[in-house]
């Protein structure tokens, strides 16, 4: 083709034709900003098709994120209920007499914070990452992810921390040091008979431990903080279910 424009440009250079040289070559420029013109379009819609897939690629993994989150916030919430009637549970129990030693060692063991309960990020990270740029369509629904992932990430992580020292605190407990009361019989590899067989002052020690303000406070700090949290994993888990409801809408939109 360009062979083809040189032997004409040639031509009428060789016949001192000047005028129809102007205007073939006007002709010919215009051809090839018309090409150049079509050829951005082309490379245009190559990039906003390729952008496309690539958006909707991060939000079936955004999808994948938040059921296992949903997965996550379910047994949060199922741990953190069962401490809290285990903390209320014993606060109510008045007479410890009748107990026997094994449900005594029980109440004192170790108590668990929520520090393993995360949201899952990685995808929302490596979205940040890679400097993606989400397709014109998506902004408004790029933008409630970015507010689940940045703001309500942020809060949902101070509970989590918040529980998990105090926690800490709260295992680091007086009855720690009471030289009478061995709470590696709590290992589940231990005879329960060692349990069983509790004599009388040691028995007596570990009541007035449970009955002891220190502990009942801790209780009732412990079982009034994890009401909080998961209040707030409620939140979350409410947050991440509308969120899953926009991205399936646009994925169907996009099927």
């Amino acid at each position: 083709m360009l062979k083809i424009f040189r032997n004409i440009r040639k031509s009428l250079v060789m016949e001192n034709k000047s005028t129809k040289y102007l205007k073939y070559a006007v002709g010919e420029i215009i051809l090839v900003v018309i090409g150049i013109l079509i050829a951005l379009q082309i490379n245009n819609w190559k990039q906003k098709q390729n952008n496309k897939v690539l958006t909707i690629s991060y939000l079936e993994d955004f999808k994948k994120d938040l059921i296992n989150d949903t997965i996550i916030f379910n047994k949060a919430i199922k741990r953190a209920t069962n401490t809290i009637k285990k903390d209320q549970a014993i606060l109510k129990i008045n007479a410890f007499e009748s107990i026997n030693s094994d449900s005594l060692y029980n109440i004192l063991r170790v108590h668990h914070s929520m520090r393993i309960y995360q949201i899952n990020n990685s995808t929302y990270s490596k979205l940040l990452n890679t400097g993606f740029t989400e397709a014109k369509e998506y902004r408004e629904l790029f933008n409630t992810i970015n507010l689940y992932y940045t703001v309500e990430y942020k809060i949902y992580g101070e509970y989590i921390e918040w529980d998990k020292e105090q926690t800490i605190d709260m295992n680091d407990s007086a009855f720690l040091t009471i030289n009478s009361i061995d709470l590696s019989v709590l290992d589940e590899n231990t005879e329960l008979n060692h349990i069983n067989h509790l004599d009388e002052e040691t028995r007596a020690e570990i009541i007035e431990f449970i009955l002891s303000n220190t502990y009942r406070n801790r209780l009732f700090a412990d079982y009034t903080r994890k009401s909080r949290v998961v209040e707030r994993i409620l939140i979350q888990k409410e947050l991440a279910a509308d969120l899953l409801k926009q991205i399936d809408k646009r994925l169907k939109i996009k099927n």
